[in-house]
């Protein structure tokens, strides 16, 4: 019971950061206690799930660690027996008290206890001040809180923050709550950015398990509404997304944002694109108050969390709202104030002149309210003329990185003086930059710069690239595994976010083929890479040309990495998280010294997504070191960490020959050309090549340091070097888009690359050659392809509303606005009759048409009695042929039934999609069918009414969960079920028609396999998966599964026959389609 209540207040299990990680790089796991990993307590050792009493026992390596010591198996939120588990620490008291102020709100007393500050922080100083400065409380509070009041919610300038309290939707809500409307009240929930989750409000959350996949969208857009408890003149209006907006060339995923005013005048905002990693916030000039807000989307996959409504400054709800006040502590105390200096001003800046050097002095912040004073808090220790953060100097000697003067983060120098995630400072004060994927490599960047600087391999190791490698699914030449060995081909290029990878990617790097043979029963893709020197492995690379993530399921994907060594040994390395930021991944292989040291010949990595592309397996080994080798040297010989190899000892001194090296500048200790055991030569490669590494003919090493050392050791130099031309790679996709490249010298250093223009794009200026520069880049462009479209194709039976859509050389993302004729609406939507053309990037329009309304067909009883003109399109005319059996045109029955009442022989289909009349029954029709006859033995029928013009017959089959349907004659009940597209039509009676016969046909139906009552349960049934079942409701189908993730049921059934994508409009399966029409 304490264990689950630690959860209800915010508390993670203690194993958290071990064996509760996805990968053996997520953001969680914890190799030593911390704040920011793991349970997020720092004073929890990291452990294993384990429910004994004292420390795991040493098992399996979990990502690199074997051993678990000191570890919290005392503490609640272990597995450990109840018996002796007695405490909480201290760092989990604190998150259980700060989660009941931030969750618990309402249990707590109507006064709440005043919030701790931040500490104090030096702004400036003179030989005489020091001026202090300080943040507001992290819970962002400035006034006097009172629980339900509005001063609650009022921030600084007394600006009223409010989140959704009500919320509303026409859209259905599932039965577990889960995406309705309400999982969009309140602040934002979702754990994890750019994932799918529950927590949110979607279009497709509450689909019944009878519709098929998800269910289309109004006209207007499906529309959820969210109300605020207060109305107000709103200054902006914020919204988190889990969604992100795929194509530049698609519609907005939030069709229209509409404000709901109080005096009942709405203000549209028109659409919006969003970003799931950064919040969509809009600035509004509005003057009226407003209550609420609708969001109007056509995205199934839009999933909306929260939702904030600002106030302009100076709201009138807030003014009555009592400000918190600062009370500055310091020791020593001031000589004016012992106990302290109360703020009455509501500033958060004091400058100190009761201050004398060579003294060092503690500050801390209290708030003062009406109800109390709160906790101190944490210190500042400054003394006068120190220096501190902020001053503009680095203090290297106190960890600072940078110093811009101001203590913002966000703009690379953050508030504690350090650099942040790719950035770089230059100067004092510090000027700071954005390097990451600028170009330009430097040196700092040289280590990690991938994007910039290309692969590094850390001095003191060897790195070698697989001399072969088999896969788990080749089609040559469309993804072979080949391409996958040796050297990157190229190291600058990673995607993300993919539809498909079929084009360009197999020139480079091997990916799963998506035609593979269901039959292989392959649970999982794999590569495994093989090296032609088994080597003691440091580390493992993996070069990735494309990370796994879908373009409509962004989810991060993982691998398993195992090494097999020379004795078909498997050492397993965990799991590890694909990303194109961190690229290549390198996995670091520790060696646990009471076990022998093994040789590694082969790399296997597993993974589960197809949108995974490899291109290139690394072995990274030591340089001069093997410790197998060092172990099996005998009494008289040494170890030569040249050819890491045990060598007969001789005293005799071996001179080594001058080496010979291209494109490089010599400079050795020794003149001549005979060099002596020590002798040392700096090799330095010229401008615009590399120095490599080699081991026999392989190149294990590359490095982009200009200079090397080499020593002469026993008539050998230590390092085998060349100096090779510096390789530009393939030009950028977009570095003259779009166009075709030659290389015909190659892609190396003083080399020339000409482009053609790709069709419809042009070539504007002269000079389609580029050259790779030196640094690795290739030439600024003197000319570059243009991407324009023709004039639209006209559509028929359309009217083009855009008069510059009639003139040619149109640019990318132009729309052209259409409208069918009348009797005519948009394809597939009938209730449509204007749609859009767009220019796409590929210098081709979207498509779009037109086609004719119909009607749907007359009764069935007269079927086979009329004939029509244009089938049952519009302005075909049907009529019915009423001649008695000598040829005499008949008049019309008048009075009677349905179908004897006012009508006429001949009817109209009109331009809405109804007939201008009705038929009715000819007078000469009486009598009755006889006996079904020719019918299936399958089915069985009862007619309870007789046989008579006009009557129905009910239609069953004899064996339970099967469905009437009607079939060709050249189809079988059994071929049906093999064919998933198959959806032969259902029918549940027939009837005597005018002409005396049944109608469907008896002969023609067949008793099939039925549906089971599963479809769009959120699990994938092999019997659903078929067209017929409308494919199980979307549920096979990651693009059209409402959890984004295909579950098979049972789970041995096979996700690539039975269990597969199989719906021809899923978005996996219209690769030539997957940019909509705008219909």
């Amino acid at each position: 019971m304490v264990h689950e209540i630690g959860h209800s207040l915010g508390l993670y299990h203690v194993f958290r950061g071990i064996s509760e990680i996805d990968s053996c790089n997520d953001a969680c796991l914890e190799t030593e206690p911390s704040m920011e990993t793991g349970d997020l307590c720092a004073d929890t050792n990291p452990t294993t799930k384990y429910k004994g009493c004292g420390d795991p026992d040493p098992g399996n390596e979990t990502c690199g660690c074997r051993h678990f010591t000191h570890t919290p198996f005392n503490n609640y939120m272990s597995y450990a027996d109840d018996s002796c588990t007695d405490s909480f620490t201290l760092n989990q008291v604190a998150r259980m008290h700060c989660y009941l102020d931030l969750i618990y709100q309402t249990w707590q007393p109507a006064a709440r206890p005043p919030p701790v500050p931040m500490p104090p922080q030096v702004v400036q100083q003179h030989h005489n001040s020091i001026t202090l400065e300080w943040f507001p409380p992290l819970s962002g509070h400035f006034y006097d809180r009172e629980l339900g009041s509005v001063c609650d919610k009022c921030t600084e300038g007394r600006v009223l923050l409010q989140y959704a309290s009500n919320s509303s939707s026409p859209r259905p809500c599932s039965p577990s709550g889960h995406w309705s409307p309400r999982e969009a009240e309140g602040p934002p929930d979702v754990e994890q950015a750019c994932e799918p989750s529950v927590r949110t409000w979607s279009p497709n959350g509450g689909n019944e398990q009878s519709v098929v996949g998800p269910s289309e969208c109004p006209v207007q857009g499906c529309m959820l509404q969210l109300e605020f408890l207060y109305p107000l003149v709103p200054d902006s209006l914020t919204v988190w997304v889990t969604f992100f907006s795929p194509e530049e060339t698609t519609l907005p995923a939030i069709h229209n944002i509409l404000l709901l005013t109080v005096s009942g005048r709405n203000i549209s905002l028109g659409p919006s694109n969003v970003f799931c990693d950064t919040p969509l916030t809009l600035k509004l000039d509005v003057q009226e108050e407003v209550y609420g807000v609708q969001f109007y989307t056509m995205e199934q996959n839009l999933e909306i969390d929260a939702t904030l409504l600002a106030s302009k400054r100076d709201c009138k709800l807030c003014r009555h709202c009592k400000l918190l006040r600062y009370r500055l502590l310091r020791h020593p105390a001031f000589t004016h104030a012992p106990r302290g200096l109360i703020l009455n001003e509501p500033i958060r800046r004091y400058t100190d002149r009761d201050v004398v050097p060579h003294i060092a002095y503690k500050y801390q912040i209290q708030t003062v309210s009406s109800w109390g004073e709160s906790e101190p808090s944490p210190p500042l220790v400054h003394e006068l003329g120190a220096p501190y953060c902020g001053d503009g100097h680095v203090q290297s000697s106190r960890g600072e990185e940078c110093d811009d003067m101001n203590l913002m983060n966000g703009d690379g120098c953050s508030s504690q003086c350090k650099k942040e995630p790719f950035f770089n400072c230059v100067e004092e004060p510090s000027m700071c930059y954005y390097y990451d994927g600028d170009g330009v490599c430097e040196d700092f960047e040289r280590e990690t710069g991938v994007r910039d600087c290309g692969l590094y391999t850390p001095s003191g190791f060897l790195d070698q690239w697989a001399s072969s490698v088999d896969v788990s699914h080749e089609a040559k030449p469309y993804c072979s595994g080949e391409v996958a060995s040796g050297y990157p081909a190229v190291t600058k290029t990673c995607q993300s976010k993919v539809f498909d990878l079929s084009d360009g990617v197999s020139q480079y790097a091997w990916f799963p083929c998506e035609q593979a043979d269901p039959g292989w029963g392959y649970s999982t893709y794999w590569l495994k890479a093989y090296f032609s020197h088994p080597m003691v492995a440091a580390a493992v690379i993996i070069h990735l040309a494309a990370d796994g993530t879908a373009l409509t399921d962004q989810t991060q994907c993982n691998i398993t990495v195992q090494l097999v060594d020379t004795k078909e040994g498997i050492h397993n390395l965990g799991e590890w998280r694909l990303s194109c930021r961190t690229n290549p991944l390198v996995i670091p292989v520790s060696h646990d010294l009471s076990v022998a040291f093994y040789h590694t010949k082969a790399i296997l990595v597993m993974f589960s997504s197809r949108l995974v592309a490899i291109s290139g397996v690394g072995l990274r080994s030591f340089q001069s070191f093997d410790p197998i080798t060092i172990s099996g040297c005998q009494s008289n010989e040494i170890y030569n960490p040249t050819g890491q190899s045990c060598v007969h000892y001789s005293c005799e001194a071996i001179d080594c020959q001058e080496p010979l090296i291209r494109n490089a500048e010599l400079k050795c200790s020794s003149p001549g050309r005979h060099f002596n055991n020590g002798d040392r030569c700096t090799i330095s490669c010229d401008s615009g090549y590399v120095l490599q590494v080699h081991q026999d003919d392989d190149i294990v090493k590359s490095q982009s340091d200009s200079s090397v050392t080499i020593t002469c050791a026993n008539g050998k130099w230590n390092k085998q070097v060349s100096c090779e031309p510096v390789d530009c790679g393939l030009p950028d996709k977009y570095h003259v888009y779009p166009a075709h490249f030659s290389f015909p010298e190659g892609t190396t250093y003083g080399k020339k690359s000409t482009f053609q223009c790709r069709e419809p794009a042009q070539l504007l200026g002269t000079n389609n050659t580029l050259t790779c520069l030196e640094d690795g880049l290739w030439s600024f462009p003197e000319a570059l392809c243009e991407l324009r479209c023709p004039a639209p194709p006209p559509v028929p039976n359309a009217v083009l509303q855009t008069k510059r859509c009639n003139d040619t050389g149109l640019k990318v993302g132009t729309l052209c606005k259409y409208k069918c004729k009348p009797g005519y609406h948009v394809v597939k939507k009938p209730k449509r009759r204007a749609f859009k053309r767009q220019c796409t990037e590929d210098g081709s329009w979207l498509e779009g048409a037109c086609e004719p309304v119909t009607c749907d067909p007359p009764p069935a009883i007269f079927h086979g009695s009329y004939y029509c003109t244009d089938g049952f399109r519009f302005d075909s005319v049907c009529r019915l042929n009423c001649s008695d059996p000598a040829g005499n045109t008949a008049i019309a029955a008048k009075g009677g039934s349905a179908h004897t009442g006012g009508g006429s022989n001949a009817i109209r289909c009109r331009k809405d999609g109804n007939w201008t009349g009705s038929f009715r029954l000819c007078p000469n029709s009486r009598g009755q069918c006889s006996l079904p006859q020719n019918l299936h033995h399958s089915l069985q029928y009862t007619c309870k009414r007789g046989h008579n013009i006009g009557e129905e017959c009910e239609l069953t089959c004899r064996e339970a969960n099967n469905a009437v349907v009607i079939l060709p004659s050249n189809m079988t009940a059994e071929s049906v079920l093999k064919e998933h597209w198959r959806d032969p039509q259902k029918v549940k009676s027939i009837i005597c028609t005018m002409g005396r016969k049944w109608y469907p046909p008896p002969e023609l139906l067949h008793c099939i396999k039925g549906c089971e009552p599963f479809k769009g349960d959120n699990y994938c049934d092999p019997v659903n998966n078929r067209a017929f079942c409308s494919y199980d409701g979307g549920d096979c189908c990651q693009s059209t599964v409402k959890t984004k993730k295909v579950i098979p049921f049972p789970m041995s059934c096979d996700i690539r026959n039975e269990c597969s994508c199989r719906d021809p409009n899923a978005m996996e399966n219209r690769k030539e389609e997957n940019v909509h029409s705008l219909g």
